[in-house]
């Protein structure tokens, strides 16, 4: 029930800011990129949005910008979802959510979201990923892998994204129907996915304005 969409193009944060920094609403393919995304998926379905921390020397606001460029695109971010609760009761919950790189294992009650968009991933640095890995092992002789570390905690913080979404709800052995829509350039990261969610289906998410 889970499909990972994929779109081969680089998504590290340097890529991204480059992208989503530009002063002009159509410079900024990945805003668009989403906003002809979020055309097609109907609109009783809830939608979590991950991007990047914004920083001190940051022109502009990760999530204000794509919200921003998605309300230009004519797409209502203040929009509701109607859904039953656990206790049964219909409410309305945003039919949008955004959060940031951090907050990927902090939030469970975002479930009614069956669609997740990854607007960039977190590529965390390699000297603080070997700092760690020697550190858990107690031995400042452990000899790292450094293209294993990388790919598989980017692995571990995708999973943890994509489960605070409809996937995370578990019926008879099977996670609830959900698409995740990834900006990644490489396929390395398939194997440490298909790992931990055995079964997921993989598409290609063909761009419009990103070259692939």
């Amino acid at each position: 029930n889970v499909t990972i969409h994929q779109l081969h193009h680089p998504g590290g944060r340097n890529t991204i800011s480059k992208i989503q920094q530009k002063p002009e609403i159509n410079d900024r393919v990945v805003s668009q990129e989403i906003a002809e995304l979020v055309k097609t998926i109907p609109e009783n379905q809830g939608i979590l949005v991950f991007t990047f921390k914004t920083r001190a020397d940051d022109q502009k606001n990760y999530i204000k910008t794509i919200q921003k460029d998605l309300q230009g695109r004519g797409i209502d971010t203040k929009a509701t979802v109607r859904v039953t609760n656990s206790n049964g009761y219909v409410v309305d919950k945003p039919r949008f959510v955004f959060l940031t790189w951090g907050q990927e294992t902090a939030h469970s009650c975002f479930s009614y979201c069956s669609n997740v968009i990854f607007a960039g991933v977190l590529i965390k640095p390699m000297l603080d990923l070997a700092a760690t890995e020697i550190g858990e092992n107690d031995n400042l002789f452990y000899d790292v892998n450094p293209s294993e570390s990388s790919i598989s905690e980017l692995a571990h913080v995708l999973y943890q994204g994509l489960s605070r979404g409809s996937s995370r709800i578990i019926s008879n052995g099977v996670a609830c129907h959900s698409n995740i829509y990834l900006i990644y350039h490489n396929s390395d990261i398939r194997p440490y996915l298909n790992e931990v969610l055995p079964g997921v289906n993989w598409k290609t998410w063909q761009p419009i304005y990103m070259n692939p």
